[in-house]
């Protein structure tokens, strides 16, 4: 199914009436909110503009608003995409997975376990590359698998960017985008990378491929979205539009294939609840009381035999949180106040005096 470059579309394990149950220890989102911490964000990213969250906190809001009193744990609607292909969505984009990392490092932390693809969009093109015996034809996704964190260290002295912002160059090529537009959106002087050009080349090489042996993808997403395109102009920018939506739903639907089938072998052979996982997009979170050595092993087994995949699962650390302080009962918010008060009054008294005297 995925030892060749036409992709089959599989029924996910999770279906518009699944409900995840999702937890967050201490009143920590409570809390983030009522000391009104948040990370500011661009409001132009997709799901924020559907969403209309303008800043963390109006998205923390959201998420709020699913907590179960009864149950002690928030309640996640999943949302299968209406063409069938793709990633699972939350519903209201309200789950721990789309948080912003530091914040979900630090809602997660002591509850939960993170397992996580490594390098998954690339690795999982290299795959399908070599089972389709042009690996020799793609050099440089090739290099970039092998000696990832060498090249992110790399770019990341050269054009003077975090890590992140790097690993956006490479994400938005994979997805069938250009590294011109990475250097313009990051300001940055496009120097004409011999290894960004070239890998920039073998990608849309691999998108075309994908693109001619999928004609299905775009035919499902038409009839579901009728006017996706209708804002391309001209013939060019249509097929490459078309292009890059292929490639990056053909991704996506490889990675949640590879991603439900991991989990399903761990509610099927070791005992967890399906609908206390945590889908993320590159991989899942686990409660921390269910980890065990072998599971990043038994991940990898479950892959290579059902699809002759070679990925490599790791668990990460949520090392980027945050101290996020107790949550203050009305009481000592009260005391708070007042104590504010008083010293507002001390602070215009003294004001009061020292003009006096002038």
């Amino acid at each position: 199914m995925m030892n060749s470059f036409t992709l089959s579309k599989l029924p996910s394990i999770y279906n518009n009436k699944t409900v995840l149950n999702e937890f967050i220890t201490d009143n920590r989102l409570n809390s983030l909110i009522q000391h009104n911490i948040g990370i500011e964000f661009s409001a132009d990213n997709f799901h924020r503009k559907t969403h209309g969250f303008i800043c963390e906190k109006a998205h923390n809001e959201v998420m709020l608003g699913k907590f179960n009193k009864k149950e002690g744990c928030y309640k996640i609607k999943l949302e299968n995409n209406k063409h069938g292909w793709g990633r699972i969505k939350a519903q209201d984009h309200a789950t721990l997975s789309v948080m912003h990392r530091p914040t979900r490092h630090s809602l997660c932390y002591g509850t939960y376990v993170d397992i996580d693809i490594h390098s998954c969009c690339q690795t999982i093109y290299l795959n399908i590359i070599k089972n389709n015996g042009i690996e020799n034809e793609f050099p440089r996704l090739k290099e970039y698998v092998e000696n990832r964190d060498n090249l992110l260290v790399h770019y990341q002295n050269k054009y003077g960017r975090n890590r992140d912002t790097i690993k956006n160059l490479f994400t938005m090529i994979g997805f069938g985008g250009s590294s011109n537009k990475w250097f313009k959106t990051k300001n940055i002087n496009n120097d004409n990378d011999v290894f960004i050009n070239e890998l920039n080349q073998e990608y849309y090489k691999l998108s075309r491929i994908i693109y001619d042996a999928n004609p299905q993808i775009i035919n499902d997403i038409l009839k579901a979205e009728p006017s996706r395109f209708n804002h391309k102009t001209s013939p060019n920018e249509l097929l490459n539009s078309k292009m890059r939506t292929t490639i990056a739903i053909f991704y996506q639907s490889c990675e949640r294939y590879c991603q439900e089938a991991a989990i399903l072998f761990l509610c099927s052979n070791k005992g967890f609840n399906l609908k206390n996982i945590v889908p993320c997009q590159d991989g899942f979170m686990i409660l921390k009381d269910l980890m065990y050595p072998e599971i990043c092993a038994d991940c990898e087994k479950v892959i290579k035999n059902k699809f002759n995949f070679d990925l490599k699962f790791v668990v990460k650390e949520f090392d980027e949180r945050f101290d996020i302080p107790k949550l203050l009962t009305d009481k000592e918010q009260q005391l708070i106040l007042k104590q504010q008060q008083q010293e507002l009054k001390e602070k215009k008294k003294f004001i009061y005096k020292l003009l006096k005297n002038f």
